[in-house]
């Protein structure tokens, strides 16, 4: 069975071939909104893990 993360971080690894990639995912949520139109907004970033 997969464990389940409790962090805001999420990391992702691309592999083609020798090549490989990898980020880090960070999502936000904003709630409680002042309109309805936005009752639950989530942000993604990808950012480089291996620089």
């Amino acid at each position: 069975m997969a464990r389940k993360s409790q962090t805001a971080v999420l990391p992702i690894t691309f592999i083609r071939g020798s090549e490989r990639i990898s980020y880090f995912s960070m999502i936000s949520t904003v709630g409680l909104p002042q309109d309805i139109t936005a009752q639950e907004f989530r942000i993604e970033c990808m950012f480089p893990a291996e620089i």
